[in-house]
């Protein structure tokens, strides 16, 4: 990475570290950010931050913060739901420290790939987050890729922009107003049993792409406090147990219970482990 990027992303977001470490050793491109943000606002502009989310409107990034854009348009800056409005007082300021990976064809379809090192943010931690994408073992590169940000660059890559430069300082403002949101829906995950994403929401994914990535003895999926093994699992399983059941004439009862018993016992050694480690290796690697 040319140290004008560097230097000018310092200069216009905040602190930032560039390592040319290849963690994932499988594209000769591959480098790393390192960024420590704060996204709180200042208390008087909580609420008009968090209205001009919900109803589409400009907000501002200033050294790592969202900030109040005072052409945002929206005069009233109301908020409607209750259980929105309800933690916004008792919400504190947070530090997130994060890796920004390049990006590469291999993975994400190019996008810089987000991880939060500190605090975590996970599937194992979230199984119900609504805007996480999958990690896993990706062949190519014979690495275990962490859950990462689901922050919108799949969907619009032209609007990062073209140039390196262009392309950082949009994506780590889309981070830090990504992890406002985070914070938002935590809160009232906490609150209420079950968080609300503020802003553009693309929905959860197929049920069944969770079957072998969460824990079946953790939280549900669906954000409920049933264990997800006891709740869910059986329905995102059910199209594979009836075609199984029915293969090999056995009662579905059986299938299922194998079938769980097995995704019991092996989630920690395909999921937890390798993914802990991933992290951890990271965030020795980047200091």
């Amino acid at each position: 990475m040319d140290k004008e990027v560097i230097d000018k992303l310092n200069a216009v977001f905040g602190p930032v570290k560039w390592f040319e470490q290849k963690i994932f050793g499988g594209f000769k491109n591959e480098g790393w950010f390192v960024l420590e943000t704060v996204p709180l606002p200042p208390e008087d502009e909580l609420e008009p931050v968090i209205s001009d989310i919900i109803n589409g409107c400009m907000v501002d990034i200033a050294d790592g913060k969202v900030r109040h854009y005072s052409g945002c348009g929206n005069p009233e800056h109301k908020i409607n739901d209750h259980r929105i409005k309800s933690v916004l007082p008792h919400l504190k300021e947070q530090s997130f420290k994060l890796a920004v990976c390049t990006g590469t064809d291999k993975m994400l379809e190019g996008q810089p790939i987000v991880i939060s090192l500190n605090p975590r943010i996970t599937y194992t931690i979230y199984p119900d987050h609504p805007h996480l994408n999958q990690g896993g073992y990706i062949q190519e590169i014979n690495k275990y890729l962490p859950d990462s940000f689901c922050y919108g660059y799949t969907v619009e890559p032209d609007r990062y922009g073209p140039t390196n430069y262009d392309r950082y300082i949009n994506t780590f403002d889309e981070i830090t107003l990504w992890l406002l949101r985070h914070q938002i829906w935590e809160a009232v995950r906490n609150k209420f049993g079950k968080g609300v994403w503020i802003g553009p929401h693309a929905g959860q994914l197929p049920s069944w792409s969770f079957v072998n990535k969460l824990n079946p003895l953790g939280k549900c999926r669906c954000g409920r406090k049933k264990i997800y093994k006891d709740c869910h699992l059986p329905l995102d399983l059910k199209p594979e147990i009836t075609h199984y059941a029915k293969r090999y004439n056995i009662p579905e009862k059986a299938v299922l219970s194998n079938k769980i018993s097995g995704l019991t016992s092996m989630w920690s050694k395909r999921v937890f482990i390798p993914e802990s480690h991933m992290i951890s290796q990271i965030n020795l690697t980047l200091k």
